[in-house]
């Protein structure tokens, strides 16, 4: 046989290898090939654990043969060598009840050994008198690599099946890790580290599509460390990797046997990342809405088999149950922590957050102000111009509240026409120029013809209380004052 010919033999007995998740199976198919390849006939012998007995099948035939039972000639250690026996005085040593029983004239066994376990053991043989190739010998020992392969994966996958059940009820604990105050990233983390333990597999990322569902973006990975901006358009015109783009569109798994040779895959991405065959899963919400998609890959070619893609299916359906869960609580928090019309802090939220700042605070931490601020006259605004005006007032000292502060700070609407700020690492100086230009932002503000002013008090840590609550009085007292003292000012603790 020409190399050539003879290399297409070695891509052909892979591929079929590959294809094939069944152990009977794929042994058959390598037996037939062999034959039809080569001229020979092929034995696959399995040893037992009790060293003393295989069980041997030939596998070149049209059909599968049956399995038989055979006594073992020699310790088993003798057959873990590469072996080329003629005739019955070299074979009836090791091989003599196969020899009576398949007329073996020649015999050249390949020992099919995995992490030092010696299992299995592949022969080529004849019945005539002619010689067993060299292509022959060459092929069988190159089988013999790949079933070592096949094996391999199909131990690992009956491994697999046999831990299913423990697996699933172990995924259940795992995604349905449903706490309120969790921080989302921190459940992603958790899912992406532990969710290649439950399948067998190594690599695991989740990416997200953000808000306006124009890219995916890769947030959680159990082997890579995203960076920041790193984003893949949902357009094909735009990306060399389009499996995430066709997992969603068509809301089923997308398999890739080969992703460096895949059109629908990048190939460099695919060789910096050490990726072979992979599964782009879909993430979908409850009503089947794109919220992102699962990558998973365990760095070697595999086989995905039916049972596989349906169970990583369970895992994205969970996935996407508990993201809606947690987009939905999420919401739910927010419309309890935020004002209905303001959208700022309510009352019970901002104190909460302000008792946590105040008592987190290292001591030697920078000073810190808190304001107490009241709008002037709003009761004769509601009662001449009436309800809806006065809502629209509330909404405008709102927003123009939280334009004169720092992202880091926080606005509260405290009840009413009320409303509390902290300023956060800001002394009295700052806090009193901040106030200033809340002040004059507030006169500023004209609806309907209408106008009015804000009255402030303000209190700074430590100088104007000693606790959370005591600064609060202080703001309080002090507010009380701006009012009695004219009103549209602020009204300050007098060094």
């Amino acid at each position: 046989m020409k190399d050539h010919e003879l290399k297409k033999a070695y891509l052909h007995i892979t591929r079929i290898l590959n294809r094939q998740h069944d152990k009977d199976r794929g042994i058959d198919l390598t037996g037939r090939f062999i034959k039809s390849r080569f001229g020979v006939e092929v034995l696959f012998y399995d040893f037992k654990g009790d060293q003393n007995q295989a069980v041997v099948r030939k596998v070149s035939g049209s059909h599968q043969q049956r399995k038989t039972p055979l006594p073992i000639e020699r310790p088993i250690k003798d057959y873990r060598k590469i072996l080329y026996l003629k005739g019955k005085e070299e074979i009836d040593p090791y091989f003599g009840d196969s020899r009576r029983m398949f007329s073996i004239s020649q015999a050249y066994t390949i020992p099919i050994i995995s992490r030092s376990d010696f299992k299995h053991l592949l022969m080529v043989y004849i019945t005539g008198s002619e010689e067993i190739s060299n292509a022959a010998r060459d092929f069988g020992r190159f089988a013999a690599r790949e079933l070592v392969a096949f094996l391999t994966r199909i131990q690992r996958s009956n491994h697999f099946y046999q831990a299913m059940l423990f697996r699933v009820n172990y995924l259940e604990n795992i995604l349905s890790y449903q706490n309120n105050q969790a921080d989302m990233g921190q459940i992603m983390r958790k899912m992406v580290r532990d969710i290649p333990k439950a399948i067998a597999m190594k690599k695991c990322t989740i990416a997200l599509l953000d808000k306006k569902k124009e890219y995916l973006l890769p947030y959680y990975s159990n082997f890579l460390e995203p960076e920041a901006g790193v984003k893949y358009p949902m357009d094909k015109s735009l990306v060399t990797d389009h499996t995430g783009i066709l997992a969603l569109e068509k809301k089923e798994p997308i398999i890739v046997y080969d992703a460096r040779t895949d059109p629908r895959c990048d190939r460099e991405l695919a060789e910096e990342l050490n990726i072979y065959s992979n599964v782009t899963v879909p993430i979908l919400n409850l009503q089947g809405n794109p919220l992102g998609v699962m990558y998973v890959d365990n760095e070697q070619y595999e086989i995905f088999t039916k049972e596989q893609i349906r169970f990583l299916k369970i895992i994205g359906g969970h996935i996407g149950l508990i993201l809606s869960n947690l987009n939905y609580i999420d919401r739910l928090q927010s419309e309890v922590q935020r004002d209905g019309l303001t959208g700022l802090y309510n009352k019970e939220s901002f104190l909460t957050l302000y008792q946590e700042y105040f008592e987190g605070r290292e001591k030697s931490s920078p000073a810190f102000s808190l304001m107490m601020l009241d709008i002037d006259n709003f009761k004769g605004i509601n009662d001449t111009c009436g309800h809806i005006l006065g809502d629209r007032f509330i909404k405008a000292f709102g927003e123009a509240m939280k334009k004169s502060v720092r992202d880091k700070d926080l606005v509260g609407r405290y009840g009413g026409e009320e409303f509390m700020i902290l300023l956060k690492d800001t002394d009295r100086g700052a806090a009193q120029h901040i106030g200033e230009r809340i002040r004059r932002n507030i006169e500023e503000i004209l609806i309907e013809g209408v106008s009015t002013t804000i009255s402030i008090g303000l209190a700074v840590f430590p100088g104007d209380g000693d606790s959370g609550k005591a600064l609060l009085e202080t703001a309080d007292r002090h507010l009380y004052r701006a009012k009695k003292e004219g009103k549209n000012r602020i009204a300050v603790r007098a060094y």
